[in-house]
C-alpha cells in the first residue's frame, strides 16, 4: 500500500498531466466555416436592397449623369447638348418616383449606408484572432515578397466563379493573406484546405482576373505558418490529376 506522501505525488502528477492535456487541446487546429469568419453586428436598414437591379441601374445612371451636367454647368454652361442632358435626367427621376423610389431620400442615405457596409465587411471576430484553424478555399496569386516567399488571397469560392460576372471582389473579412514558402501553381478551379494561426492583419492589393479585369481586393486577415494541402474533388478531374502529380 502506498503511503499518503506517495499517493499525493502520484495525484499532483496526474493533475499536471491533465492540464497539459488540456491546455492542448484549447490550441489544437479546429476547421472554420467562412461564415464564423464574419462576427455579429447591428442590423441597419439598407434602402438600396429593396431596388430591382434595373432600378439601381437606373439609379447609378442618374448620379452619373447628374455629375456631368454639375461639371457642364460650371465648366461650359452654354454646352449644346446641356439641356437634353438635363431633361433625360428629369425624365428618369420622374420614372423612378413612379415605381415608388425617392431618389432624393436615397441618395441623401447613401454615405451612410456606405459606411454601415464597410464596417460590417471590414469587421473581425476578435474570438478567432490567435488561435490555430484551417479553412477550405481556394489561391489568388499575388506577388512574391522574395525569391522564397510567394503570397496569395484565400477565398471561398473560385476566382472564375466570383469574379467572372461583375467583378465584385469577396469582403475584406471573407479574404486571408497568405504567405508561403513556395510557389504553388494549382489551377484557380481547384480547392485547398489551407490550416495556420489567424491574425489581424490589413492589406490590399490590384488583382488581375483571369479574364483580363482588374479589380482592388483587400483583407483584415493573415494566417501565421501557413500550410496548404490539395483537396480531392469528385469529378474534377484537372484537380486531381494535379494533386497526384503533387503527391497528395
Amino acid at each position: 500500500m502506498l503511503r499518503p506522501h506517495l499517493l499525493l505525488l502520484v495525484f499532483a502528477c496526474v493533475c499536471l498531466l491533465s492540464g497539459k492535456t488540456a491546455l492542448a487541446d484549447t490550441t489544437a487546429a479546429v476547421h472554420w466555416q467562412w461564415a464564423e469568419l464574419i462576427p455579429p453586428s447591428e442590423p441597419f436598414h439598407d434602402p438600396f436592397l429593396d431596388l430591382s437591379q434595373d432600378q439601381l441601374d437606373d439609379l447609378g445612371y442618374l448620379v452619373g449623369l447628374a455629375e456631368d451636367i454639375s461639371a457642364l454647368e460650371q465648366r461650359d454652361p452654354g454646352y449644346f447638348r446641356l439641356e437634353a442632358m438635363r431633361a433625360e435626367r428629369d425624365q428618369l427621376t420622374q420614372a423612378l418616383s413612379q415605381q415608388g423610389v425617392n431618389v432624393e431620400q436615397l441618395l441623401s442615405q447613401r454615405k451612410g449606408v456606405a459606411e454601415a457596409r464597410e464596417r460590417q465587411a471590414t469587421a473581425t471576430a476578435d474570438e478567432k484572432l490567435g488561435t490555430h484553424g484551417s479553412l477550405r478555399g481556394f489561391l489568388v496569386p499575388l506577388d512574391s515578397v522574395n525569391d522564397s516567399v510567394s503570397r496569395y488571397f484565400l477565398v471561398q469560392f473560385s476566382p472564375l466563379q466570383a469574379y467572372g460576372h461583375d467583378h465584385t471582389s469577396p469582403h475584406p473579412n471573407q479574404t486571408i493573406l497568405l504567405e508561403l514558402v513556395q510557389r504553388w501553381d494549382y489551377p484557380l478551379v481547384c480547392p485547398v484546405l489551407v490550416s495556420g494561426k489567424l491574425q489581424s492583419k490589413r492589406s490590399r492589393q490590384a488583382v488581375t482576373n483571369p479574364d483580363g479585369h482588374e479589380a482592388l481586393m483587400e483583407s483584415v486577415y493573415s494566417l501565421d505558418d501557413a500550410t496548404v494541402k490539395r483537396v480531392q474533388v469528385k469529378g474534377a478531374r484537372e484537380c486531381n490529376q494535379a494533386t497526384a502529380a503533387a503527391g497528395q
